[in-house]
């Protein structure tokens, strides 16, 4: 296939700047995150360069579907470089090219780069938890924080290390005093 000439932008062509990677960076105005923005008087909303340059050149967008780029480059509006995609595919296609804010974060475990812990470390607090180690104790010694030590405890997070044995879940402080209040009040009746 033979790359598309810039003609077929039409009046955008005008604002279009080529580079030699073959993107066709838009020049006038943009949009939030560095996609070029131009009025749309149909909509009479300012709208994507991209978006509009893919109508221009290839044809309607249909409802629901996004405009992506083969690229990843947001001011690029060559037809060659855009296709039609929902969210979910430009979310899996940003997770493939290795682009976001939140790259590795759905990595379980020790592959992921937010980890505090190791595996072995994880293994170690389910089983002094399981024995009657409280949180709080095994935050400092571990050196994490208490919320995080109960996220593992509870089964939250790092659930693809198996725990050796069910561990016992335990009441939380405040309900032992509502437990004791209870008690005293049927007494008094």
């Amino acid at each position: 296939m033979t790359p598309p000439s810039i003609s077929v932008l039409g009046p955008l062509a005008q604002r279009v700047v080529v580079k030699d990677s073959g993107c066709w960076e838009w020049a006038g105005p943009f949009l939030g995150r560095g996609y070029g923005s131009v009025w749309d008087g149909r909509r009479q909303q300012r709208t994507g360069a991209h978006r509009v340059a893919y109508e221009v050149a290839i044809g309607p967008i249909p409802d629901g579907m996004w405009v992506l780029h083969h690229c990843d480059n947001p001011p690029c509006v060559n037809p060659a470089h855009l296709f039609l995609g929902t969210h979910r595919d430009n979310m899996a296609d940003m997770r493939a090219k290795g682009r976001g804010r939140f790259v590795n974060t759905w990595r379980p475990g020790e592959e992921n780069r937010n980890a505090r812990l190791s595996a072995d470390q994880v293994v170690a607090i389910r089983r002094a938890y399981s024995v009657g180690e409280k949180q709080r104790d095994l935050a400092v010694r571990f050196g994490v924080s208490k919320s995080l030590v109960a996220l593992i405890t509870a089964g939250h997070i790092w659930k693809h290390i198996p725990t050796e044995r069910p561990i016992a879940p335990r009441r939380a402080p405040g309900r032992r005093r509502r437990d004791r209040y209870v008690a005293a009040t049927a007494r008094s009746a």
